[in-house]
């Protein structure tokens, strides 16, 4: 009802101010107005308190980590706990490291773990990296990572076949893949709203934002950080800034394998928002990859080599 009363009350305050535009545009007239709208909302807001939260009416539950989605790496999981609502994770590396394949591994462990837990609420996956067959192409080549060799090309050649194994076996609607192409951030809140989903994944982050000025991408973060409050986690991939440099010594270009906050490309203004960072760093000419968390709210360091099996789009740790 207080919200519903704000609303009213926001919309006649509007319209008062453009009769008065229209009419003189008196500056004092419309400070009068707004004066007058802002008063009642303060009477409004007093009379509902629903944002008010004592230790009688929180819900806990929400940072129970054990009751979330798991990470597809046990080292993350064991560090970082389950991906549950109010998270909002950033995943940064520069190109060809890996980030589609995080991304792709992570919402095949999250398809499985809602087959096995019976979760009808779906994974919305939306794309701005190649087209909505890559990705579906992808997620099953991970998925059949165990059964078919070929991985992505066998996928692809066997497609029929593979697809109706995938209908029959596995409530499919669990997974849903959106192009974005020209469209904002609304967009994908709209699609939250429709669908309720247990997780969403954002590849690339930075693709939603009109352009890359840091103002707004950090309005851009901040509004995905308040959407995992009120729907569920979010996982979104970012463009790192240049992995490689110069060494002084040797005069030689090198290359950074474990990555931190500011080698990400507006870092100040994308990371602030998050509330975990992972990092993936490479070698030039190697399948092998160095994770880490520079950033994080709860859990132990993080650092875990894997190796990027890229026929399958699959991180695998590798021990040590």
């Amino acid at each position: 009802v207080g919200t519903s009363l704000l609303g009213l009350m926001q919309k006649q305050a509007l319209e008062e101010i453009n009769k008065s535009a229209k009419k003189t545009f008196d500056i004092d007239e419309i400070s009068s107005i707004l004066d007058i709208y802002r008063e009642k909302q303060g009477y409004i807001i007093q009379e509902n308190d629903n944002d008010c939260y004592t230790i009688d009416n929180i819900d806990f539950d929400v940072l129970d980590k054990q009751n979330g989605i798991p990470f597809f790496m046990s080292s993350l999981q064991k560090s970082l706990g389950s991906l549950v609502k109010g998270q909002f994770v950033v995943v940064s590396a520069d190109t060809g490291a890996g980030k589609s394949a995080f991304a792709i591994s992570q919402a095949v462990e999250a398809f499985k773990f809602l087959q096995k837990t019976n979760d009808t609420r779906p994974i919305l996956y939306f794309n701005s990296e190649g087209t909505e067959a890559d990705v579906y192409i992808r997620f099953l080549s991970n998925l059949y990572k165990d059964k078919i060799a070929g991985g992505f090309e066998q996928v692809l050649t066997n497609i029929d076949k593979v697809k109706e194994q995938y209908t029959n076996k596995f409530n499919h609607d669990n997974f849903k893949v959106f192009q974005l192409s020209g469209n904002n951030i609304s967009y994908v809140k709209a699609k939250m709203q429709q669908y309720n989903p247990s997780l969403v994944i954002i590849d690339i982050v930075d693709s939603l934002a009109p352009e890359e000025s840091p103002g707004l991408l950090k309005k851009l973060y901040d509004t995905i950080r308040q959407m995992s409050n009120t729907f569920c986690p979010i996982v979104g991939t970012t463009q790192s800034g240049d992995m490689s440099y110069f060494d002084k010594d040797s005069g030689q270009k090198l290359y950074r394998k474990w990555l931190d906050a500011k080698d990400m490309y507006g870092s100040k203004q994308k990371a602030g928002a998050a509330d975990t960072v992972i990092a993936i760093g490479q070698e030039p000419d190697s399948e092998m990859r160095y994770i880490s968390v520079p950033k994080k709210k709860r859990g132990d360091p993080v650092k875990v080599t894997a190796e990027l099996v890229g026929i399958y789009s699959h991180f695998q740790e590798v021990e040590w």
